[in-house]
């Protein structure tokens, strides 16, 4: 889903532009090349890819953790990448429910 530490802008179906994978850059791409305000204490409906339609203050936080997935872990044995599974402890979860073949957490 991204390139390297830089993501394609994909803010209401996307510009094309690569933008660095921070919360600062989205930030500051999404203000002056789209004209989101996001520095108000309104919450802005998201409209990243297909637009999932979550309204936030944060949006380039859920941005990176809902749909690029920055901090989330990938399943070895089935290569999910979910923002469920952001640490060992999910990841652990998610492999007890989805393959039986690892025992269950106690």
């Amino acid at each position: 889903m991204s390139t390297g530490d830089q993501v394609p802008c994909r803010w209401k179906g996307g510009c094309g532009q690569l933008v660095a994978n921070t919360a600062s850059a989205l930030d500051s791409h999404l203000s002056r090349d789209h004209g989101v305000a996001l520095h108000t204490q309104e919450a802005v409906r998201c409209e990243w890819g297909t637009g999932c339609g979550s309204k936030l203050k944060r949006m380039s936080m859920h941005i990176r953790n809902m749909h690029i997935f920055v901090d989330s872990m990938t399943c070895k044995i089935c290569k999910e990448k979910s923002p469920l599974i952001q640490n060992h402890a999910a990841l652990v979860q998610h492999a007890a429910k989805y393959h039986l073949e690892i025992p269950r957490p106690t």
